[in-house]
């Protein structure tokens, strides 16, 4: 009798606090709007807790309650350019990566844009006239330690985005 009460209420416990709870998004505040004009909207809450504070040109950013669950980044596309591919290896990678693009058309400078994972350009890089055959080579050493979005133009062509992890 004992083990089937202890089995009973394992499970009831299991039932009970096994599962993770729905996180409902609400705020109760004494005020708040929203602001809008060409290109920025804000919404603002008084009173909601502040989380951190991201700052840039000219703007401020304080991230609070309102912020959404999903963490968006946009990285500039130019629809006008022809697409590539390219490699990079290491990944992770501590203070150099190398670069290898499989394609025979491209001509030009060899142009390399590092985005943080805000969208932020962090880094670019002119590493001159691509060779079709040569593998490029890229210095890391100056970002932090982090995740990184790598993208590559050769004149007229532009690459996907590739994520990088710098250790």
């Amino acid at each position: 009798m004992k083990k089937i009460f202890t089995l009973i209420l394992s499970l009831a416990l299991l039932q009970a606090f096994g599962q993770t709870p729905a996180i409902v998004m609400q705020v109760v505040s004494s005020a708040g709007g929203t602001y809008s004009t060409t290109g920025l909207s804000v919404d603002w809450t008084l009173g909601e807790p502040v989380i951190g504070t991201v700052t840039g040109t000219g703007l401020m950013l304080t991230q609070g309650f309102q912020q959404g669950n999903l963490l968006g980044t946009d990285i500039p596309v130019d629809p006008d350019l022809s697409s590539i591919s390219f490699k990079m290896f290491p990944n992770p990678a501590i203070s150099k990566v190398y670069l290898k693009v499989d394609n025979k058309e491209a001509k030009g400078n060899f142009l390399v844009e590092v985005f943080d994972i805000t969208g932020r350009k962090m880094l670019i890089q002119d590493l001159g006239l691509f060779n079709h055959q040569e593998t490029m080579d890229l210095s890391v050493a100056s970002l932090k330690p982090g995740i990184y979005f790598v993208k590559v133009r050769i004149g007229g062509y532009s690459s996907d985005v590739l994520k990088l992890i710098k250790e």
